[in-house]
């Protein structure tokens, strides 16, 4: 394979890295380490895995190359995706450490974009980021004015900003109104109005609406107020007939929809605050939504423009994940104490939460190509939301009871090296964190649906055809993990033997779904194929642990030669077939539905590990989204988009996934998922004269989901045709494809 690494696509598509020894693992952001000792006990230059753009990662050395070990392209460097480009504040934080600003001046320059006063060319090193949360700028900003009385004009310059973004419970009720739509009437009913908001804010108004020029005004926001479990929950937009900046009723009442479902579910796993909800009107496109909870007081969520964008369901999520930050912080105040040391729990527990709320939307799962690109050169404590995994996977094991009541136990002071510690004392917690690695590898692990998360792990591969001491010595960081996929050359048969402290090693085989203690033989029998899957893990926070492999002989093995591959799989290169998934547009019983068809041609894409699985992508072929229904109920609106047409290509918004085949089962086995968005699409409602619900066309993302099958559910490969349905949550799916090279 020469050094050179292929993406495939499929739910479990593994990056390889094919090196020749002596292997080095990526550098840990949180660590200065030396991965590499040479005989006479000096560091050897580092290999990092060095993940492009479209997910693959490559071995990128920075000194002379040992004997025998393949030199990446100069090109690999330059695709590494820029962990600045996950969101606001990983831009914020990746800019400082690399000391393209202080702290106080990231802020400035973030709030300045946030408020539109700066542009997003000269603020974030992704220029295209996609729009995230900016509820951790919010509150690294609000930390800052706290604790830096030294840097007087950074303190005074972002306290004018937030001025902007922030408003206090005091300050939305003397710039409202109540809200003059029919709605109301239901409220009133409801006792939720209790009294009516009328007050004067115009020099509030004035910053609310920054930007636009308006007149003086008494009140300038109109109130929604719900009541859910004896608690206000506030929801401002602009009064008419001021700027409105795209929100309509329809935002409004999906904004109700989001908090009616999400409260109730976070209420029953802890506190809850009331909230007030406010659609800004800041016209900046990097930013969705951002929360700023207090602990003992209304909880803040604001929602800019940018979040029009987003679906029903989609919206929904964002809201929920908003509303478990103020959950976090009014059940675990004294936990919450800095965001920038809690960062690492407080996205990923928030996104789970989310996903309790609405399990089969699954919109945390676009943070798993992240992950994957992440998860050798970090631990738990460098990332963020892609942390939703690990206490999905702990609330699987443990229950959701249990895993809060971990999340109290943890710090309330100190740094990273406080919360390490305090996650290392968890009971069994150096067994949970290896079998949480295995099924991530495995893709096992379920999401609260029920279905597997498609689970991406990257792996270096490392090759040799001589004995080599050490063929891997490696440190271990506590919540890391080593990941190796060994493979002596064709026609060898290598005795290893391991060593180190202070980590759990396990291996399997490509096909294999029990892991075992690394063997002593590799392969370890004629019928092994593949590379030998390798992982090491370790909790045992502060001690790094160490990971060994020597290689103390090799010789010919005695195995027959096996017959050569042919150039074209028994399964073929290319299949082509259709697609539908049915889903419901809003909750289960709303009788309005979603119909995504695609008519697909998949390529298979080379393989480069050679474990007898196979993956085809996506290369061409139609996209058809429509919308039809009436909601079921009282107020009866009607959903409606005719068929729309999009091309299927490469450089579609959002294409991901396709097909896999197993072909070292017998018969061949399939799974996958293919997910195709190509964008958004206005969707019309009409509603009847009586209903409380204004008509009138509105935003969503037309999107097919496609799940083939799971990790645990292969189905046999039947001649040349692949066709079944499939239940997802609210969606059914089916697909019809056949081989046709």
């Amino acid at each position: 394979m020469g050094g050179t690494a292929r993406v495939r696509a499929g739910t479990r598509m593994r990056t390889a890295v094919t090196v020749r020894p002596r292997a080095s693992r990526p550098r840990l952001a949180s660590s200065i380490v030396c991965v590499l000792v040479l005989a006479v006990g000096a560091c050897a230059p580092e290999a990092r895995v060095d993940p492009n753009a479209s997910g693959t990662a490559t071995a990128v050395e920075t000194g002379a190359a040992p004997t025998g070990r393949p030199r990446p392209s100069p090109s690999d460097a330059g695709n590494r995706p820029d962990p600045a480009g996950e969101d606001l504040t990983a831009n914020l934080l990746e800019k400082e450490k690399d000391g393209e600003w202080t702290r106080g001046e990231g802020l400035v320059a973030t709030l300045r974009l946030l408020t539109g006063e700066a542009r997003a060319a000269d603020v974030l090193r992704v220029p295209d980021m996609q729009p995230s949360e900016a509820t951790g700028i919010v509150a690294l900003a609000r930390e800052y004015v706290r604790a830096h009385a030294d840097d007087a004009a950074a303190r005074a310059e972002i306290e004018r900003l937030l001025s902007f973004l922030v408003f206090s419970d005091e300050q939305l009720t003397a710039m409202s109104r109540p809200s003059t739509t029919a709605f109301d009437a239901r409220d009133l009913a409801d006792g939720a109005l209790t009294a009516e908001l009328l007050g004067t804010g115009p020099e509030d108004c004035t910053k609310f609406f920054g930007g636009y020029k308006i007149a003086p005004v008494s009140s300038c926001l109109e109130v929604r107020v719900l009541t859910i479990a004896g608690k206000p929950y506030r929801i401002f937009r602009p009064a008419r007939p001021l700027p409105t900046a795209g929100w309509t009723e329809q935002h409004v009442d999906l904004l109700e929809q989001g908090v009616r479902e999400a409260v109730p579910v976070l209420s029953s796993l802890g506190k809850v605050p009331a909230a007030n909800l406010v659609f800004h009107v800041q016209a900046n496109a990097q930013a969705l939504m951002s929360a700023t909870p207090v602990p003992g007081k209304p909880c803040g969520i604001s929602i800019y423009p940018s979040a029009q964008k987003r679906t029903g369901a989609d919206f929904r999520q964002v809201v929920a994940h908003e509303l478990a930050h103020c959950f976090q912080t009014e059940t675990f105040p004294a936990q919450n104490f800095d965001y920038g040391v809690t960062r690492w729990r407080e996205e990923g527990l928030a996104d789970h939460l989310s996903d309790l709320v609405y399990p089969s939307n699954n919109l945390e799962w676009k943070f798993l190509p992240t992950l994957k690109a992440q998860e050798l050169s970090t631990s738990l404590l460098d990332r963020a939301y892609t942390n939703f995994l690990w206490f999905q996977y702990l609330a699987n094991r443990l229950g959701r009871g249990r895993l809060l009541e971990l999340i109290g136990s943890l710090p309330t002071s100190g740094g990273r090296t406080e919360q390490a510690d305090a996650m290392a004392a968890w009971p069994d917690v150096e067994a949970l964190y290896h079998d949480f690695v295995r099924r991530y590898t495995d893709g096992t692990i379920r999401d609260t649906s029920g279905a597997f998360i498609p689970t991406v792990p990257a792996s270096i591969t490392v090759a040799f055809g001589d004995a080599f001491k050490p063929l891997i010595d490696e440190p271990v960081l506590p919540f890391a993990v080593l990941r190796y996929a060994l493979s002596p050359d064709e026609g060898k048969r290598a005795v290893v033997a391991t060593s180190g402290a202070d980590r759990t090693v396990a291996a399997r085989s490509p096909s294999a779904k029990d892991w075992r203690d690394l063997p002593a033989t590799m392969p370890e029998s004629c019928e092994s194929t593949g590379p030998l899957i390798v992982i090491a893990t370790n909790t045992r926070h502060p001690f790094v642990g160490q990971f060994r492999v020597d290689v103390t002989s090799i010789e010919d093995s005695d195995c027959p030669t096996p017959e050569p591959a042919p150039a074209v799989p028994a399964t073929g290169t290319v299949w082509r077939g259709h697609f539908t998934e049915r889903r419901e547009l809003f909750a289960a019983g709303s009788n309005v539905w979603e119909v995504a068809e695609a008519d697909v041609t998949l390529t298979l894409d080379p393989p480069s590990v050679g474990d007898g699985t196979l993956y085809y992508n996506p290369t061409g072929g139609t996209f058809t989204y429509s919308v039809s229904g009436t909601v079921i109920g009282l107020f009866g609106c009607t959903h409606t988009l005719s068929p729309v047409e999009f091309p299927i290509t490469p450089d579609m918004e959002t294409i991901w996934g396709g097909l896999r085949i197993d072909t070292s089962t017998n018969p061949p086995t399939f799974g996958g998922i293919l997910h195709l968005s190509p964008g958004f699409v206005e969707v019309m409602g009409t509603c009847p004269a009586t209903s409380v619900f204004q008509s009138g066309p509105y935003s969503i993302r037309a999107s097919g989901h496609y799940t083939l099958g799971d990790s645990e559910e292969a189905r046999p490969v039947v001649g040349d045709r692949i066709s079944g349905t499939y239940l997802d949550g609210r969606s059914e799916i089916t697909f019809d494809i056949s081989r046709v090279e």
